[in-house]
């Protein structure tokens, strides 16, 4: 256990560091991390364990520490939470990688979480933006047939057609419905700024490249399909990112009928933002995942 680290006991469960170290095969060799694993102190807890992919640059703490009380509902819950800092960021030292590489780093927390609780017959990846991402890339890896589920939260595949269709279906579209805007453009308070603005974007998704041109989408879309376990995608309403996300699975090729498939649940998280900031996003999130954990059983 790392010297800066306690054994905590909560209600319902007890969490520990631990000292993680890179294999030598991988890129940044050699680094060193930190991973906090979260067990019921009930028995017997749960065969499956669960991993958190915090994205966009985060810690293990996740946003507004959003992943250590996330670890500590789930252990209470009965699911062993791992949770860790990606090389390069926390406590870990080393480089920090692109999240479309992140395949073996992944595959190595499974590997230490096994080992640390060897009842485990199976985990779930949960992600946040580009983790959620990350968690879906890793499925053809190493561990495939261990991989039980994804939850797949505020997924990032951003292209520029995707980022101008959001803009424009949930952010110019809103504001061509408030009075206050055709009051302001009246007025002369709307800028040519801000005209350009909406041109461009509207230049930008008739563009004659597609979606599921970019590399890591298509990638994204066939591990999708060939995912055999089951997935919960988890969308903020409030979030352009997520948005995204659901704009390239109903237009783009590559994601023709996402929507169909019967292992994949699709909820739309209402009023939230992109991190489930406030109290009441984070707990119809938090509901909706554990609802979701124990239908698998």
């Amino acid at each position: 256990m790392p010297p800066h680290q306690v054994e905590l006991t909560g209600q319902g469960w007890r969490e520990h560091a631990l000292d993680i170290t890179w294999p030598t095969q991988l890129p940044g060799s050699g680094a060193h991390s930190v991973g906090v694993l979260s067990c019921p102190t009930a028995s017997p807890p749960a065969r499956r364990g669960v991993i958190l992919l915090a994205g966009g640059g985060q810690t293990r703490w996740g946003a507004h520490r959003q992943f250590v009380e996330m670890a500590r509902q789930l252990a209470q819950a009965g699911w062993p939470t791992l949770r860790f800092d990606w090389p390069g960021l926390g406590d870990a030292d080393g480089e920090h990688m692109d999240f479309a590489a992140s395949g073996p780093w992944i595959d190595h927390a499974i590997d230490l979480m096994l080992a640390q609780l060897p009842a485990l017959d199976s985990v779930v990846l949960v992600g946040l933006c580009d983790g959620a991402s990350a968690a879906l890339l890793s499925t053809p890896g190493r561990h495939r047939d261990r991989i039980q589920g994804l939850v797949l939260i505020n997924t990032w595949m951003r292209t520029e057609q995707s980022l101008a269709s959001a803009r424009l279906k949930h952010y110019y579209w809103q504001r061509l419905k408030q009075p206050a805007f055709w009051l302001k453009l009246l007025r002369a308070q709307v800028g040519w700024q801000a005209g350009r603005h909406l041109l461009g974007n509207l230049h930008k998704r008739r563009a004659q490249a597609q979606p599921d041109d970019a590399p890591f989408p298509q990638r994204m879309a066939i591990a999708f399909r060939q995912f055999k376990g089951h997935v919960l995608v988890l969308t903020s309403s409030e979030d352009l990112t997520g948005q995204e996300f659901l704009i390239q699975v109903d237009g783009a090729a590559a994601w023709q009928g996402a929507r169909r498939q019967a292992q994949v649940t699709w909820t739309t998280l209402e009023g939230a933002d992109h991190t489930c900031s406030t109290p009441d996003a984070h707990q119809v999130m938090q509901t909706q995942l554990l609802t979701w954990l124990h239908s698998l059983d």
